[in-house]
């Protein structure tokens, strides 16, 4: 399909990126467009680091100093190759903002973002379509109809994780902070040619709520099967790369548990099973955090992106890990981690633990061993380690999986055809 004529605005927090993992994922979906038919408006103050394209960065210092000095609000970054990054594969940043400063971001960001210089920026491109990437943010999504208004561009609205239901923690401002969302979610999509989402959870739910049917990304990542690494085979290597955050840990610590408890019952002879754990947490925390159980557990730390792929190809068992605890089923239920089709990838055994209806969970359903009980996690994992013929069809099965939804050709050729309507 032809695009060049097609000129494509992407909006969104993050910047692209070939090191974060929510930025690599966000430019996967586009990187097969000429560069100088995309550009990106964020709001985060990232530095960009893949070259070609041209971006335009508005941060809330920017906000601050354009108070008084309407060109201060922002301006065109130049991107940095940096390629001694880190790969951030491991997911959520541990800092995060409570209500009252979000609140205070909203009243300051109100009818003040609008520049020459982003004006400049924009007329220059003419963009024909406008990529929203929906948040928490109230203001972004008055920038995303504004920009598409002006340059009659067609506009996609897409969510990554959901910012609208009530949680259960919400205080008073919590409360009003989501209602300020979820007007500015309304308006916005009554204003969208098309609607996203990124799990079959969030389709459902937002249906339901809001009447809309809505297409769904995939992730799109690039196999990580490596055929020339094998697994060592001495042992049962099993392998988590992933935060320790919203109460992953203590799922962690129960497979410790169960790692220990198999290899004590295992016959002379008989491979143990070695459960290694790479996390962005320093392994001074993580031994503080008593996540290991006995000597089968290693903590691994944090690797790049290269190291990353040798252990994920040397490993046996792939594990998977969502929290059961309410809170936090609440933060994960409608998100799709982007661990999912790089897990499927490799086409190795996943083993899954975390409530079923979370939709990650979801996804991994008919291709992983599911375990959904928190109080069943002992005895179904040392029956997973036991059934080797179990195992091995995971693993084929995942793999195919991947193939079928996950490939990037079709996926990406989907999206592009829904974002410009040719």
């Amino acid at each position: 399909m032809d695009y060049s004529n097609q000129r494509l605005l992407v909006i969104s927090n993050i910047v692209f990126s070939e090191n974060t993992n929510t930025g690599k994922t966000l430019y996967s979906y586009f990187d097969s467009l000429p560069k100088e038919n995309v550009r990106q408006l964020y709001f985060s103050g990232e530095t960009p680091s893949v070259l070609g394209y041209r971006y335009f960065r508005i941060y809330d210092r920017d906000i601050i100093k354009g108070k008084l000095t309407p060109s201060k609000r922002g301006s065109e970054i130049e991107p940095i190759e940096d390629k001694n990054a880190v790969y951030d594969w491991y997911g959520e940043s541990s800092h995060s903002y409570g209500d009252l400063a979000r609140l205070c971001r909203e009243i300051l960001w109100y009818k003040s973002w609008k520049s020459k210089q982003l004006w400049d920026f924009l007329d220059d491109f003419n963009p024909t379509a406008v990529f929203f990437v929906g948040g928490d943010f109230c203001a972004a999504y008055d920038i995303a109809i504004s920009i598409s208004n002006r340059y009659n561009a067609r506009l996609s609205l897409y969510l990554t994780d959901d910012y609208l239901f009530p949680r259960k923690a919400d205080g008073i401002i919590g409360s009003v902070r989501r209602k300020l969302i979820n007007k500015s979610f309304k308006k916005t999509l009554a204003r969208a040619d098309v609607f996203f989402t990124i799990s079959d959870v969030m389709r459902e739910e937002y249906f339901k709520k809001y009447g809309r049917d809505s297409s769904l990304i995939v992730n799109m990542p690039e196999s990580l099967k490596d055929e020339s690494i094998k697994p060592d085979g001495y042992a049962i290597n099993l392998t988590y790369a992933g935060s320790m955050g919203l109460g992953r840990d203590k799922v962690m610590r129960k497979i410790s548990e169960a790692v220990e408890k198999y290899n004590l019952q295992l016959a002379e002879g008989e491979p143990p099973v070695i459960f290694t754990i790479y996390s962005n947490s320093s392994i001074e925390f993580l031994k503080k955090s008593n996540i290991a159980v006995g000597k089968h557990t290693v903590l691994g730390g944090q690797l790049n992106s290269d190291e990353l792929r040798y252990a994920f190809n040397k490993s046996d068992v792939l594990v998977f890990v969502e929290s059961f605890d309410e809170e936090n089923i609440e933060i994960t239920k409608f998100s799709l981690s982007t661990k999912v089709p790089e897990y499927m990838s490799l086409g190795k055994p996943i083993l899954a633990v975390g409530p079923s209806d979370i939709g990650s969970m979801k996804a991994l359903a008919n291709v992983s061993y599911c375990i959904n009980d928190c109080n069943n996690i002992h005895d179904k994992i040392i029956y997973f380690f036991s059934n080797k013929n179990l195992m091995n069809s995971i693993g084929e099965s995942a793999e195919n999986e991947f193939r079928n939804i996950y490939a990037k050709g079709k996926a990406q050729s989907n999206l592009l055809k829904l974002l410009f309507a040719i």
